[in-house]
């Protein structure tokens, strides 16, 4: 009696221990998240690239403007009229933005880490959720911020990706309990991502019709799985009223449906823009047949590493009695973890998109398997399976070139975490069944994961180190770099500063061709529905139309900014018949330069602004 009341009183007490270490795990992502975010604190966003836009159209919208209405917008509705909601309700301010931003983050690690933990382990849910704050939260691996969930160069992307997490979580709530309201609150998420953007849209749809697909697949239940899809599709349509209700009310109904599915309609009506020379390049056609070679071979590389590994830790396993034989190993597997150290971090993105179809693959198989041993209980492999699925989907976008930088902050970050899940989790079960060493696979995998997550936290430090410089005021402050690191911080202050000093708060003010972070920060406003003049914008909305709102608008003032878009294909803006040349002409003809800060802008590589005024005094 005496030892089995220990044995009892033992497996009362382990329980415990498992709690202790999941609160733990979670409390150390807490302070990771606390400490992160600290060490960025403000350092997010570009000062004149993209993210003003992300500040100036919900100001706009709360102030009682209409979007696609009164300012023109590339994306779905939802974003901007969350965010303008927001600033309508605690006033406009940068910190009200990354305020809330932050909370959509945790909700969004929350929710991966529930999931996570209901389907794999307590390792694998820390390491996937430590992996996507050290690695897409909070960074900047190239020169302009924005590319980060805090303050993305578009919050259509982060509201997309954590809508798109929840309407799987969702998922897997109604297949494990079958409860329709979690099938509902599914539907809902699908609706919302619809107004956010199109590869959003489409990745989300077909998660969706697959989750039916497997649900009709495990159960064999044609009815129940169609009318499961009927109440998702029917809860869809809510949120996508209650916007097509609102629209309705500003507008015709040709213009607020087209208002409504503007994520879809700027896409299908302006199919032409995916040949620019830019998103040629964003998706890897510029050059097709060497980046699939690189593609290939890094793959390859790193799945002879997985293997490699993997039988260096099966030897350790067998021959772990032999000292000499087990040293030997070690000393091979202590090699294979010192290589990633020398990861390319800039080519790091090639191996996703054939490392994650062979992970789904993979699923698969461990799915059909389950099917035909565990019956019903294959439902586990649901959740992951419907997230590889996205993670494939989402790197179609730069599937020829892809990159954990720039629009890989999002479209990577489901990719990455399915390779971890597989790495730390099934691939280490399934091996073990049958051979040994799958514990340390494991652990090698988790050392791997650490190193490269801490060499992308050094890229981003650099990056961080050399903001230092403060720009706007008070709640709408954003760090920079120091004028020496970048001669943009400068000469953007000063302008900032004059146009306060000296123009007045009706006066009106257009940017050319991007800068929309001046009319914010100087809360002086753009005349026109056209915020932005880059080369996708004129594409999309054609130079004409912007010319004849700019003339049935006439700004005080037009301020303009160097920006260089060779990157594009265009000379720059205003010396190319093709970019903004009619434009400048008429800018030319009736503005005068009041103000210069810098060098001439649109002439030459130098960095400046100008400031003109109307009239030819």
């Amino acid at each position: 009696m005496f030892h089995v009341a220990n044995h009892n009183e033992l497996n009362k007490i382990t329980p415990n221990y498992k709690s202790f270490g999941r609160i733990a795990a979670f409390s150390f992502l807490i302070l990771y998240f606390t400490g992160l975010s600290v060490w960025s604190w403000r350092k997010w966003p570009d000062i004149l690239i993209d993210f003003g836009r992300e500040l100036y159209t919900p100001w706009q919208i709360s102030a009682g403007k209409v979007l696609y209405q009164d300012i023109s917008h590339l994306f779905g509705p939802l974003s901007q009229y969350i965010n303008a909601c927001l600033f309508y309700i605690f006033g406009p301010s940068y910190l009200v933005i990354i305020s809330v931003n932050m909370v959509v983050l945790a909700l969004c690690l929350c929710l991966i880490y529930i999931v996570l933990l209901d389907i794999t382990s307590d390792l694998t849910s820390l390491i996937c959720c430590g992996l996507i704050l050290s690695v897409f939260s909070f960074s900047q691996y190239v020169g302009i911020g924005n590319y980060n969930f805090i303050s993305p160069y578009a919050h259509e992307a982060a509201h997309g990706t954590f809508l798109s997490v929840l309407m799987i979580h969702q998922f897997w709530r109604f297949s494990k309990k079958n409860r329709h309201y979690n099938l509902i609150l599914a539907g809902m998420s699908f609706g919302l991502i619809c107004l956010t953007k199109i590869e959003i849209l489409f990745s989300a749809l077909i998660v969706a019709g697959f989750f039916f697909f497997l649900m009709w697949y495990i159960y064999k239940n044609a009815g129940d799985t169609i009318k499961s899809a009927g109440i998702f599709v029917v809860s869809s349509l809510f949120p996508i009223s209650i916007f097509g209700a609102y629209f309705l009310s500003v507008m015709p109904f040709e213009t607020a449906f087209t208002a409504v599915f503007n994520a879809f309609t700027t896409f299908y009506q302006n199919r032409e823009i995916a040949n620019n020379e830019f998103y040629m390049t964003v998706m890897g056609l510029d050059h097709p047949l060497q980046n699939i070679l690189t593609m290939v071979v890094y793959s390859l590389i790193a799945m002879m590493a997985i293997i490699a590994t993997l039988f260096l830790c099966h030897m350790l396993k067998k021959y772990k009695n032999s000292l000499p034989a087990a040293g030997i190993l070690m000393l091979l597997l202590a090699v294979i973890i010192s290589l990633s150290f020398y990861v390319n971090l800039s080519e790091i993105g090639r191996l996703l998109p054939l490392l994650t179809f062979a992970a789904l693959f993979f699923l698969f198989y461990l799915f059909q398997k389950s099917m035909r041993e565990e019956g019903n209980k294959a439902i586990n492999f649901i959740p992951i399976i419907l997230w590889s699925v996205f993670a494939l989907l989402f790197l179609l976008r730069m599937i020829l070139n892809c990159r954990m930088f720039h629009y890989g902050f999002y479209l990577t970050l489901p990719a990455a975490v399915t390779i971890v899940c597989v790495l730390t989790w099934y691939l280490p079960q399934w091996f073990d069944m049958r051979y040994s060493g799958g514990g340390i696979f494991k652990i090698v995998t988790v050392i791997v994961v650490i190193i490269i997550s801490l060499k992308f936290i050094t890229v981003s430090n650099a990056y961080y180190k050399a903001k230092t410089f403060s720009v706007g005021e008070g709640s709408d402050r954003i760090i920079t770099y120091e004028p020496r690191y970048d001669s943009r911080s400068l000469a953007f202050s000063q302008a900032i500063k004059w146009i306060n000093a000296n123009i007045k708060e009706r006066e009106t003010v257009i940017v050319l061709p991007e800068g929309v972070m001046i009319n914010y920060l100087s809360r002086r406003v753009n005349p026109t529905p056209y915020i932005n003049f880059m080369p996708p914008e004129m594409q999309i909305f054609g130079e004409d139309n912007m010319l004849d709102a700019i003339k049935n608008n006439s700004p005080d003032y037009f301020v303009i900014v160097s920006r260089d878009t060779k990157e594009y294909g265009y000379d720059y803006f205003g010396r190319d018949t093709k970019y903004g040349q009619k434009i400048m002409n008429w800018v030319n003809q009736r503005y005068h330069r009041v103000v210069l800060f810098g060098d001439e802008p649109l002439v030459r590589d130098g960095f400046g602004i100008k400031i003109m005024k109307r009239g030819n005094e």
